[in-house]
């Protein structure tokens, strides 16, 4: 919302928030917070940034929108599926995204790096599979009933259902289909192999090879030092 020189957001699917004041010039200063943790943001009116690895068409293979079921009952999944034109392909993959509701691009600020992924694989005779999130383009309400009560453990049933579907596909017969995940990801990509044994291989981009308990503990401590806290508060 905007009103009397102030701008409110709120973004549901990063657990985060903003609150600014416009100034004179366009420029818009305030706090951005997420997960309770504030930050000083200052908002400016610029051009889109060029984006030149970002793929455009024509495409030198087929690309087709395709749904699904996860293999957690009542959750139906959407993505995009795209396959060279060789024939059979050397191998198929299935993108999982990493933390926080994303699109099957997985894309953030203007980057979309599952639509370059997929591109590069493709081009090189890989069927590839990405897909968006569960509850992603839903309402805040279907949101909270299909991610309110989620663990990784769910989300490694969705990539399971999408594995099912990119196996099944008429022309992957015999070809050796695997599962690539980034961030969160890569553990949901763990998981998923160990409780599927036809998953031929995986790709862990940057996932986490510590417990949980261990990396956020890490994670906060990063965060914390780079934000000039002493070592007595860390």
């Amino acid at each position: 919302s905007f009103r009397g020189g102030e701008l409110s957001l709120r973004i549901t699917a990063f657990n985060a928030s903003f609150r600014g004041a416009l100034l004179p010039g366009g420029m818009i200063v305030g706090s951005f917070t997420q997960f309770g943790r504030p930050f000083s943001l200052v908002l400016t009116r610029r051009k889109p940034p060029v984006r030149p690895q970002t793929p455009r068409p024509p495409f030198s293979y087929s690309s087709r929108e395709v749904s699904f079921p996860s293999r957690a009952g009542g959750v139906t999944l959407a993505g995009t599926l795209t396959l060279p034109d060789s024939t059979p392909p050397r191998a198929a993959v299935v993108l999982v995204t990493g933390s926080g509701l994303q699109n099957r691009d997985e894309e953030l600020f203007g980057h979309k790096p599952f639509l370059v992924i997929a591109d590069f694989l493709t081009r090189r005779g890989i069927a590839v599979l990405r897909y968006d999130d569960r509850g992603f383009g839903t309402s805040e309400e279907e949101l909270r009933a299909l991610t309110g009560d989620a663990t990784t453990a769910d989300f490694a049933l969705d990539a399971l259902g999408a594995f099912d579907f990119l196996a099944a596909q008429p022309g992957l017969e015999g070809v050796k289909c695997g599962i690539l995940g980034h961030s969160e990801g890569g553990t949901i990509a763990f998981m998923a192999a160990a409780a599927e044994p036809a998953v031929s291989f995986v790709v862990s981009l940057a996932g986490a090879l510590v417990p949980g308990g261990r990396l956020s503990l890490l994670q906060n401590r990063r965060l914390m030092e780079s934000q000039g806290l002493d070592d007595a508060t860390v």
